[in-house]
Formats: structure tokens, C-alpha cells, sequence
């Protein structure tokens, strides 16, 4: 995810995003639900809003670096 985030944020062509989008929220679909829970709070759009997109992804970024750190 962090990658995706890296190139999603610096990305001028929006194809790419739309791939990534695609990528990560087929990825959600088949997360561990109880990490969903974790990382969405319980939102059922979470990674799947295209308006809300990047700021999920980095959410979820900051989440997992959190849990690794401790």
C-alpha cells in the first residue's frame, strides 16, 4: 500500500490512479476483515470512493506503520 500511495500521489496520468483505485479496492475486498475493521473504522466504502481515495489509502498507510512501529 505504501508504494501504490507513493505513485498515486505524485501520479499525472489518471489512468493510473483508476488502475490503482481498481487494485486496492479489489485488495479490500479480499482483506482480512477484522484488519478492514482496523483500517476503515467500519466504513463499507473505505477504499472504494473515488473522492475519498487517497485520503483512505494514506489512512491506511499510517495505520500499518503505526502497528509495525509497535
Amino acid at each position: 500500500m505504501h508504494q501504490k500511495l507513493r505513485v498515486y500521489e505524485h501520479s499525472t496520468m489518471e489512468w493510473q490512479k483508476d488502475d490503482i483505485e481498481m487494485i486496492i479496492g479489489s485488495y479490500a475486498d479480499d482483506i482480512n476483515p477484522e484488519l478492514l475493521e482496523l483500517l476503515s473504522g467500519g466504513r463499507t466504502d473505505f477504499l472504494k470512493d473515488h473522492k475519498r481515495f487517497e485520503g483512505d489509502l494514506r489512512h491506511a498507510v499510517e495505520v500499518l506503520e503505526l502497528r509495525i512501529e509497535n
